[in-house]
């Protein structure tokens, strides 16, 4: 699809910096890439701020893909609008490279259900496209060597403020298509290699979100003095012996303490059963195992046993969350030259 201010270009090979002839026509088992180019930047087109560095941004870009009849209406396939990120390069360049049927070790392109990327980040799931089973009991709609149109549209969702999610019907959008040759033996590797594709995009994301993140600020603040009765040491007996083996805790700070013992109650009974008891003290693990490195955020917590006696103290978790490498490796090396 191409237009004074939009071209559309499908190949096989992913395209790389340079402009590349696409072609028309694919075969279901060729591995699929597109590329969009504009008449301005990426984001001047699509008037977009939605990037890696951006973790509010005003507007976000969404990646939709069907699979269309010869009628040219039938929509016989689709995965519906997913969102998108893009870095700082992606929206200063007036193109963009996007995945359709990639090999899955060149697999980018990361979708996600939801804005903030944090559940569901996937690949574009092409083989879904011609997933059946939503057709509720009847005939498979493809048929076997007969083609299919299949649209790509990408387009810029405007959020709202007070949702944090897209306003509907407010958007940007350019759509390109290619032509795709149905062929049913190829369903059992793309969906194979979809599960592939899915891990790669997963774990880039996951990369990604740490090298957002960086260092949590809690790393450099003063511990504060702990409240619910254990000694550093044995907060960290406690930390390890609900870890899997070969953890090591790297750093515990202690936030100053909100009060005492906060009381948990079963409210569901007439006489407000005690479950158990919790310091009202957020207390941050920085642990390691096997070169990955977790920050925890929690508190410490007793189970009440009756007759006004608690069980053992142990950890319960508010949020756990991985920290690059790089940023904990950095930071213990700088204090190391502190000390000397």
């Amino acid at each position: 699809m191409s237009s004074n201010q939009v071209s559309f270009a499908f190949a096989s090979k992913p395209f790389g910096n340079k402009s590349a002839v696409g072609k028309a026509t694919f075969k279901m088992g060729e591995y699929i890439y597109g590329r969009v180019e504009l008449s301005s930047t990426v984001k001047e087109f699509f008037d977009t701020e939605n990037s890696q560095t951006s973790s509010n941004p005003r507007s976000v870009m969404m990646f939709k893909m069907e699979a269309i009849a010869e009628d040219g209406t039938t929509v016989m396939g689709e995965i519906p609008k997913r969102y998108f990120k893009l870095d700082e390069e992606e929206l200063t360049n007036k193109f963009l490279n996007f995945d359709v049927c990639p090999e899955p070790k060149q697999a980018t392109l990361q979708l996600s259900m939801l804005p903030q990327f944090d559940l569901g980040v996937f690949s574009t799931q092409f083989g879904k496209l011609f997933d059946q089973s939503a057709y509720y009991g009847r005939v498979p709609a493809f048929e076997e060597g007969k083609q299919y149109t299949i649209k790509i549209t990408l387009s810029r969702w405007t959020i709202d403020p007070s949702t944090g999610y897209p306003r509907y019907g407010e958007d940007k959008e350019c759509s390109g298509t290619f032509q795709l040759q149905y062929k049913v033996a190829a369903i059992s590797s793309l969906q194979t290699e979809q599960v592939e594709a899915d891990k790669l995009v997963k774990d880039s994301s996951r990369k990604s979100a740490m090298e957002e993140r960086g260092l949590p600020k809690e790393w450099d603040l003063k511990g504060a003095k702990i409240g619910s009765g254990e000694t550093e040491k044995q907060l960290e007996k406690i930390f390890l012996s609900q870890e899997p083996p070969n953890t090591k805790v790297v750093k515990l700070v202690a936030l100053p303490a909100e009060g005492g013992w906060v009381m948990y109650r079963d409210e569901k009974v007439s006489y407000e059963k005690i479950l158990f008891r919790w310091f009202n003290q957020t207390l941050i693990f920085f642990s390691e195992r096997e070169g990955t490195y977790t920050c925890s955020k929690g508190g410490v917590r007793q189970d009440y046993l009756g007759n006004s006696t608690y069980g053992d103290s142990y950890l319960k978790w508010e949020e756990r969350s991985p920290v690059g490498a790089s940023f904990i490796e950095a930071a213990l090396n700088k204090n190391s030259k502190k000390k000397k």
